[in-house]
């Protein structure tokens, strides 16, 4: 991953993701966003997925809840912007990324 993202580019990349050593990377990135939502639509939004079982237990429902609760700070911490998906339609988003893009990447 590391080698990837020190690739020089000519075009923007986006990647989606998180994990724990995401911090390691962050000197690799132009620009961070974290894409928010309240944690009854997080919990909504996974319950009516149908391609990932994720999310339908109460385990793993708990550990979604512990994760906006202590997690979801510390990236707020550590991000250039924060766009919230509940606010923002998917075309809002996508206009707002690459709003972002551009100012690093003439």
């Amino acid at each position: 991953m590391r080698t990837w993202l020190s690739t020089a580019a000519d075009e923007p990349w986006f990647i989606a993701g998180c994990c724990c050593i995401q911090r390691r990377l962050y000197p690799l990135f132009d620009v961070k966003v974290l894409l928010t939502a309240p944690l009854a639509t997080i919990l909504h939004r996974v319950e009516q997925r149908s391609t990932n079982p994720y999310g339908r237990t109460a385990s793993d429902r708990a550990a979604i809840a512990r994760n906006v609760a202590d997690i979801e700070p510390l990236l707020h911490q550590q991000v250039d912007a924060t766009l919230d998906s509940t606010q923002l339609d998917a075309k809002q988003i996508v206009t707002a990324l690459i709003a972002l893009a551009d100012r690093v990447i003439p």
